[in-house]
């Protein structure tokens, strides 16, 4: 089971509360930089290990959060094999990764393959008969608000000081909204495709930066081309 699994969604907590945990446990970070775009395949985990390892081999002291949970796929870009991880009661340990980097992914697993995740409303799943929340089940899907996997991650994982924080999201504009609920942004780097929908979808992106107060410091077209070794030209992917 993922070291995740045991969050339950956090509809009942104060957001407030959430927000100043969060603060506290990230007190340490410099910067948190956000990775965000409307649809999956740009290259959006590609670019958060390239920022991560330049940043390292610069000297800077950084943390990613694989914020991703169903498709992770940083650990594995950063070469990062799977290891046995156990949960934590105070706090979850990051993986150290290559350049001194500290990585926090669904990667680390208890043993054994993890359930599939199953995403729920981000409110209390309540049951039938006490009105108590009703506790994951270890043996199925592990159902968790995707508001709450992140809580957890950004309220309970141990990075210490750091300089900067890279969190890879999950595909969607809402999970930059989820995110910015909880943690005050230094950044967000959007990605798109050279399309017109990609395109669209970024100037939504952006009116959402601005709306949750989360500066949008670049856009990253990826996919724009590609060398043509015979013309000696970048010729367009995208009509």
């Amino acid at each position: 089971m993922r070291i995740f699994s045991d969050i339950d969604n956090d509809g009942s907590v104060d957001p407030a509360g959430v927000r100043d945990r969060i603060r506290i446990n990230l007190s340490g970070v410099g910067a948190t930089i956000a990775l965000a775009s409307a649809r999956g395949g740009v290259g959006k985990s590609m670019l958060a290990v390239n920022i991560a390892a330049a940043a390292a081999m610069k000297g800077r002291k950084v943390a990613i959060i694989d914020a991703d949970l169903n498709s992770p796929s940083v650990a594995a870009m950063l070469g990062m094999k799977p290891q046995r991880r156990y949960p934590m009661i105070e706090g979850i340990e990051p993986v150290a990764g290559p350049h001194g980097l500290r990585v926090v992914s669904s990667d680390q697993l208890s043993g054994g393959e993890p359930p599939p995740i199953s995403f729920v409303q981000d409110h209390d799943q309540i049951d039938g008969n006490g009105g108590e929340p009703v506790a994951p089940a270890s043996t199925g899907p592990v159902e968790l608000s995707y508001r709450g996997a992140l809580s957890r991650m950004l309220g309970q994982s141990q990075f210490g000081a750091v300089d900067l924080l890279i969190i890879d999201l999950a595909t969607g504009l809402d999970r930059l909204h989820a995110l910015a609920s909880m943690v005050a942004l230094d950044g967000v780097v959007l990605l798109t495709h050279p399309s017109a929908q990609d395109t669209s979808a970024a100037r939504q992106a952006m009116k959402i930066g601005r709306a949750i107060g989360a500066p949008i410091v670049g856009i990253v077209e990826n996919m724009a081309g590609f060398n043509c070794d015979g013309c000696r030209a970048v010729r367009p992917l995208w009509p």
